[in-house]
């Protein structure tokens, strides 16, 4: 429906600049090419953080601080963090 060309995989040289700190990638949806890219950046050194949706309804505020400074303080120690969805 959108017209969307198929295109090769990122690679880690599209995504990564040089720092001195983490980086953050957030995946969104689990389409078949999105989770053909997860699976490919999970076998690399990144930290996966899975958004539990459950947690966060039930107390959204106090989830967000939770789940941000673990994101913060992963990527002020140079680790690159990938956020996804979990699964139930």
């Amino acid at each position: 429906m959108g017209d969307i060309h198929p295109k090769p995989l990122l690679k880690k040289e599209d995504l990564v600049q040089p720092s001195s700190c983490g980086g953050l990638v957030v995946v969104g949806s689990h389409v078949p090419k999105t989770t053909v890219q997860l699976s490919q950046l999970l076998t690399t050194n990144i930290e996966a953080i899975e958004f539990e949706v459950a947690s966060f309804l039930e107390n959204e505020q106090s989830y967000l601080e939770a789940i941000s400074q673990s994101i913060n303080w992963l990527i002020g120690h140079n680790q690159d963090v990938v956020l996804l969805q979990a699964v139930s």
